[in-house]
């Protein structure tokens, strides 16, 4: 077995899936993506890059804050009141403004990385 095939099983703790997606695509740095709460509703944010830290990040255009993860991110809109109840951040994040699109959980579902 090769040492590349080792590593992600290696990893007990799984990559944040907002680090993983723009890792295995990096050219959604800069994209929108949207959030999903209803089939009728959605709350946008822009995917960022920091080169310092080298860290993406969520920047939301409801509230004018980024978060280092979607799940921040969704936990920021819910407790500001914009929707009820708890929701899965791959299965509820599109890449376009329509949720009848495959969500980003298509894309880390592809990725190299292994599921649990």
């Amino acid at each position: 077995m090769d040492n590349a095939d080792l590593s992600p099983l290696k990893r007990q703790k799984k990559v944040e899936s907002l680090q993983e997606l723009v890792h295995v695509r990096p050219d959604l740095k800069g994209k929108p993506v949207y959030f999903f709460p209803a089939l009728d509703k959605y709350y946008e944010g822009v995917l960022m890059y920091d080169v310092k830290i080298k860290k993406a990040y969520v920047y939301s255009v409801k509230g004018d804050c980024k978060f280092d993860t979607f799940s921040k991110w969704i936990s920021y809109l819910q407790n500001r009141g914009y929707f009820k109840g708890y929701r899965s951040a791959i299965a509820t994040i599109f890449l376009q403004a329509n949720p009848t699109t495959p969500s980003i959980a298509s894309i880390l579902s592809t990725s190299k990385y292994m599921s649990y």
